[in-house]
């Protein structure tokens, strides 16, 4: 199904204003007009969760350069890209919530693969940007 159509789906099962906006996370412009725009259409953005990300099954020696920048675009600059607009606006409405997700795979070895997203969210939280 479309992201739309799912929306429209949830509006009118819950009596609610519902939309689905596309934005393409590794791409900073993108997203901050994609929070501009969910902020205008609604009033204010409460929270934002931050759960984009890219797995593989691929041996850490196999890698090619570009499916190695690919997925550090997504997992690592899309986490930070999104939670960077959401902060600003936050900023200016004074207040707003961040949520970063991540996959177990930071802490299991079920694919060895670094989640950087999880270290991201530790450091983040200690500056006090999350």
């Amino acid at each position: 199904k479309d992201a739309e159509g799912i929306a429209s789906q949830i509006g009118a099962a819950h009596g609610i204003t519902a939309a689905a906006y596309k934005a393409n996370v590794s791409d900073q412009k993108d997203i901050e007009a994609a929070i501009q725009r969910i902020a205008r259409d609604f009033g204010k953005v409460d929270i934002l969760v931050a759960n984009s990300g890219i797995a593989t099954a691929i041996s850490a020696e196999d890698y090619k350069p570009e499916e190695w920048q690919e997925i550090m675009k997504v997992n690592l600059d899309g986490a930070f890209y999104s939670a960077q607009a959401a902060a600003r606006l936050f900023k200016t409405q004074g207040f707003g919530n961040i949520i970063f997700t991540a996959s177990v795979s930071a802490n299991l070895v079920n694919i060895p693969q670094k989640q950087a997203a999880v270290s991201m969210t530790f450091t983040s939280r200690t500056e006090g940007a999350a």
